[in-house]
C-alpha cells in the first residue's frame, strides 16, 4: 500500500512538472514573475541560461506496432518515461516535460553558454541511455541554441523540434543534432513545402538530374564532389577514381546543361543551394 501511495505521488509530481513545461513551451503564461515563482515552488530556477533538448523515436508507434507488436511500443513509451523520471530524481537542473507522441522535451540549465559541446554530449548520453531500453527502435535528439530570457522559451522549443526533425528526415536518424550546427538547413527546412523552393530547384538542377536519369551518368554526383573538394580536381579524381580529363569533360557538360558557370561566384552559390534543396525535397 505504501509503495502504491509513493508511486501515485511521483506520478502526480511528474504530471505537474510536465504540464508546467508544456505551458512554458506554448508561451501560455502571463506574468513572467509569476511563472518564475511557480517554477521555484517546483524546485527550478528559470532566471539562468537554458537550452531545450527534444528526443523522438525515429519510427512512429503505428509502424513499430505492425513490425514488432504492442510490447515494443510499450517499451518505447516506458523508456521515455524512465528518462523523465530519472532526470527529475537525480538532477535538479533539468525540467522534464511528459513524453507525448513518442517525444520527450527537456528544459536544461546551462552553466557555461559557450560550452555547447558539453550540451551536445549530455543530449547524446541521454539518447543512448534511452535507446538501450528499447533497442529495436532508434532515437534522435535535437538541441536548441542557448537562451537567457524566459520570453524566448517558445523559440528555443521550436529550434529543438526543428533540429530533431532534420536529424530524422535529412540525416537518417539515430543521432543528436544541434540547431547551431545546422547552417543553411536552418533556413531551408522550414520552407520545404513552399512552391518557391521547389521551383528554384527545378529551374537550376532539374535538367541535370533528367540527363543523369536518361543517360545513366553521374553529373549531379560530380557536382556534389566539386563543392565537397572546393573545386580541387586532383582530390576529386582520387575520390571518384576518374582521370582528370574525364572530370574536365564532366564539368563542361554540367555547365552546358545548366547554363551556369562554375567560374561565377553567383552561379556556384545557386548550384550549391540547389543541391541542398534537393536533399530537403
Amino acid at each position: 500500500i505504501e509503495m502504491a501511495k509513493q508511486r501515485a505521488i511521483i506520478e502526480a509530481e511528474n504530471r505537474m512538472r510536465g504540464d508546467f513545461v508544456e505551458e512554458l513551451l506554448a508561451g501560455d503564461f502571463g506574468s513572467g514573475e509569476e511563472v518564475i515563482q511557480r517554477g521555484k515552488l517546483l524546485g527550478y530556477e528559470l532566471t539562468v541560461p537554458y537550452a531545450i533538448l527534444s528526443f523522438g523515436w525515429d519510427k512512429p508507434a503505428t509502424e513499430v506496432l505492425a513490425q514488432h507488436g504492442e510490447a515494443e511500443v510499450r517499451r518505447m513509451h516506458d523508456a521515455l518515461d524512465v528518462l523523465a523520471g530519472e532526470l527529475v530524481a537525480t538532477n535538479s537542473q533539468l525540467v522534464v516535460g511528459r513524453a507525448r507522441n513518442e517525444r520527450a522535451t527537456v528544459l536544461c540549465r546551462v552553466d557555461d553558454p559557450q560550452d555547447l559541446e558539453k550540451l551536445r554530449r549530455l543530449a547524446e548520453q541521454l539518447r543512448q541511455q534511452t535507446v538501450s531500453r528499447a533497442s529495436r527502435v532508434a532515437l534522435s535528439a535535437g538541441v536548441s541554441s542557448v537562451r537567457s530570457a524566459l520570453k524566448d522559451i517558445t523559440v528555443a522549443g521550436n529550434e529543438a523540434e526543428q533540429s530533431l526533425d532534420i536529424a530524422q528526415r535529412l540525416f537518417g536518424g539515430n543521432r543528436t543534432v544541434m540547431f547551431q550546427g545546422l547552417g543553411i538547413y536552418r533556413l531551408l527546412f522550414p520552407l520545404r513545402n513552399s512552391n518557391e523552393l521547389s521551383e528554384f530547384y527545378h529551374e537550376t538542377l532539374a535538367k541535370l538530374s533528367e540527363y543523369d536519369h536518361k543517360r545513366g551518368t553521374d553529373l549531379v554526383a560530380t557536382l556534389e564532389a566539386f563543392f565537397s573538394h572546393n573545386g580541387n580536381l586532383s582530390k576529386m579524381a582520387d575520390t571518384l577514381y576518374l582521370h582528370r580529363n574525364t572530370l574536365v569533360y564532366r564539368i563542361d557538360r554540367i555547365q552546358g546543361i545548366t547554363g551556369l558557370s562554375l567560374d561565377s561566384a553567383d552561379d556556384r552559390l545557386r548550384l550549391q543551394l540547389a543541391l541542398k534543396i534537393k536533399e530537403i525535397l
